[in-house]
């Protein structure tokens, strides 16, 4: 069973519960870094 998840998609989460495979999932929020934060180490 192929579905496209397309352009016209709403994010309402119908979906998620009838995926076989379970690879449909709400994202978690975005991570996101405090003002004058930096990232080292890279």
């Amino acid at each position: 069973m192929a579905i496209i998840i397309t352009e016209e998609c709403i994010n309402c989460g119908a979906c998620e519960p009838e995926c076989p495979n379970n690879a449909i999932y709400e994202g978690a929020m975005a991570w996101r870094m405090a003002e004058g934060t930096a990232l080292t180490g890279l």
